[in-house]
This record gives structure tokens, C-alpha cells and sequence, in this order.
């Protein structure tokens, strides 16, 4: 048993490790990095939000990624974009400079719920399903305009569609709906 003890600290050193060599205290937030150099990329995606999901970052830390993530859906009214609208990078086409995707979003509800960040939660929840809603079941979307991209039926938004509604249900249950 302690060897299986053992063997999860380590997992969990290495990912608080991770965590900290991707916090980019320039920018404020967990950005990718060049693993040659040491360069970290200057823009917030919704790979960084993910740190929610992976339940990493101190007060402070988690406080400005909260912030980007209010920043950054106020300029999205289709869930959270792979690429921050505001960077002079962004695409709104462009695979992961820029669309929405289900499964990423899905990713990044269930990290703001387990933080306590229901309302950033519930927020990228609705966008979410009311994207597919009114979009239909593609790969990936643009956050402009919600304009379905890549295949336009896929399995895995389908079943991110599926599950998103099956939580809705159950809340509006439980709240005596």
C-alpha cells in the first residue's frame, strides 16, 4: 500500500510541477511553452482554463484565471474559445486559434464547478448547449457567430449534448422543476 501511496505523490508533485513551469506571471495566466527555449506563448486558451479541471494554482493564481476566463467569454456568446478573442493571434476559424468545441467546454465546466465557480460554470453550460442547440452537432464552432465548422456530425459533441442536457435535467429535477 505505501508503494501505491508513494507512487500518487509522485503524480501529484509532477503535476504541480507542470503547473508551475506554464504559469506565465507576465500574462497572468497558465499559457503553453517552448520546451527549446523556455518562451511561453503570450495568449490564454482554453487549454489554460483547464487548470480548473486540473485543480492546480494558488488563490492568487486561480483568482486571474477566473478573471481571463470572465474576460474572454464576455467576448463569446458561444462557450470558451480555444484562443483569446483579444490576442492579435486569433483566428475564428482556425482549428485552435480561435473556435469553440463541446468537449473542451465540457472539460472546462467540470473544472470551474469543482473550483466553486458555479456561475462561470452554468454560464459556459447554457452557451453550450444553446450553440448546439441552434448549430447543430459539429466538430467545432466559430465564437463570433456560432457557425458550425470541421465535420458536421460528430460523435463527441453529440455526446457532450447528451450529457450537458442530462445535468440540466437532473437540476431542474432537484430543484423541483
Amino acid at each position: 500500500m505505501d508503494m501505491a501511496v508513494d507512487e500518487i505523490r509522485g503524480w501529484v508533485d509532477r503535476v504541480e510541477a507542470g503547473s508551475d513551469f506554464l504559469w506565465n506571471e507576465e500574462v497572468g495566466g497558465y499559457c503553453a511553452r517552448d520546451l527549446r527555449t523556455g518562451q511561453f506563448s503570450d495568449a490564454i486558451t482554453n487549454a489554460s482554463t483547464l487548470s480548473f479541471f486540473a485543480d492546480v494554482g494558488s488563490p492568487e493564481q486561480r483568482a486571474s484565471m477566473a478573471a481571463h476566463c470572465r474576460r474572454i467569454l464576455d467576448a463569446s456568446s458561444f462557450g470558451m474559445p480555444s484562443w483569446d478573442p483579444d490576442h492579435p493571434a486569433f483566428e475564428s476559424q482556425r482549428y485552435w486559434r480561435g473556435p469553440v468545441w463541446a468537449i473542451m467546454n465540457h472539460m472546462v465546466i467540470s473544472g470551474l464547478e469543482d473550483a466553486g465557480l458555479a456561475d462561470l460554470a452554468a454560464r459556459v453550460r447554457t452557451d453550450t448547449i444553446n450553440l448546439i442547440d441552434e448549430r447543430g452537432m459539429a466538430e467545432y464552432f466559430d465564437p463570433r457567430d456560432g457557425d458550425g465548422l470541421g465535420g458536421m456530425d460528430f460523435s463527441w459533441t453529440a455526446a457532450i449534448y447528451l450529457d450537458l442536457n442530462k445535468t440540466e435535467v437532473a437540476a431542474s429535477l432537484a430543484a423541483g422543476g
